[in-house]
């Protein structure tokens, strides 16, 4: 079995060279690298010129190209990989030196299973720690889910996954003119409403830091980006109100606050939620007496621990009165 490792890139190649060097420390060499370059203009052409006149032990494909979002990247990489496994792997991350071993042996125990759309290793920082703590696993080391299950087993925060080539090819990221980010969970979602698990395995087989130049941190992500992005913004909490994504109140409350600074109207938010108006108004109720709950509840747990120290404080104080009588 092959893999192909797909990398996005633009403007890394101060760190291009240490996911270089994981690559070549590898276990096992059964991959290609495919690097689709957004635009760089900091030396990564030459850099890939050097690499591609050395003898890696693995293939290595880049192209360049306009930059016109991760996601497009992705979307083209899926149809230009040449193996059945796609792992994509960020420019400013880098791979465990027997993460390619882990994952085809992986994939090996889903391969005759077309319930499963993938696998997926734990990512963790360069100190050890892992991004979204420990999941809940079996004694086999892994657990079968969705990606829209993940909060029942603890998978939290950022995961290694490696996903099926021609089940990516059938779930491409919506491309809307003028947008350069959409929001990964888009596609993982729209498999896992179509009832597609991945098998989680508690093994970490990503290093994974956030930079100063990532999208996280360039404002992509996040209340701005959604403003930047709106249509695929629109596009996922509409998704994930159908699904009933775990965190729908959520995104459905950042969704109106950005189309209310967007000046969008009752018909347009409609329109882009998919729902009619008595439908919004609805989910607008619903959710503000979810908040409503929430923060009654909030409010009679302080009450509770307050009125346990008040006992504690007040218990204290009559030792100490007979203590001095």
């Amino acid at each position: 079995m092959m893999l192909t490792v797909f990398t996005p890139t633009h403007q890394r190649a101060y760190c291009l060279p240490r996911l270089y060097e994981s690559l070549k420390r590898q276990t096992v060499k059964n991959f290609e690298w495919l690097v689709i370059d957004n635009g760089s203009t900091d030396g990564t052409p030459e850099l890939f010129e050097t690499w591609l006149s050395e003898k890696p032990g693995f293939e290595i494909r880049y192209l360049w190209q306009e930059d016109g979002g991760k996601h497009r990247a992705i979307n083209r990489a899926v149809h230009l990989a040449k193996y059945p496994y796609f792992f994509n792997v960020d420019s400013d991350d880098f791979l465990t030196d027997d993460a390619v071993e882990l994952v085809l042996g992986w994939a090996e125990s889903i391969d005759e299973m077309e319930e499963f759309c993938g696998v997926s290793g734990l990512r963790a920082a360069p100190s050890g720690e892992i991004h979204g703590g420990i999941p809940k696993t079996g004694q086999d080391g892994y657990t079968d889910a969705t990606n829209l299950e993940r909060p029942r087993f603890d998978l939290g925060g950022d995961k290694a996954e490696v996903y099926r080539t021609q089940v990516m090819k059938r779930y491409p990221f919506p491309e809307y003119p003028g947008e350069t980010y959409v929001i990964e969970d888009t596609a993982w979602d729209a498999m896992a409403g179509d009832g597609y698990k991945i098998r989680w395995f508690n093994r970490v087989t990503y290093i994974c830091e956030y930079l100063e130049d990532g999208l996280t941190r360039t404002g992509m992500t996040g209340h701005a980006g959604n403003i930047k992005n709106y249509r695929s913004f629109a596009n996922f909490v509409r998704q994930a109100l159908r699904l009933g994504r775990d965190n729908k109140r959520e995104l459905f409350l950042e969704y109106m606050s950005v189309a209310r600074e967007l000046g969008k109207s009752r018909a347009e938010i409609c329109r882009d939620l998919g729902v009619t108006e008595n439908r919004l108004l609805q989910l607008r109720a619903g959710f503000a007496a979810q908040e409503s709950r929430r923060l009654a509840m909030r409010c009679l747990e302080v009450l509770r621990r307050e009125g346990i120290r008040a006992v504690f404080r007040k218990a204290a104080g009559k030792l100490s009165g007979e203590k001095a009588e």
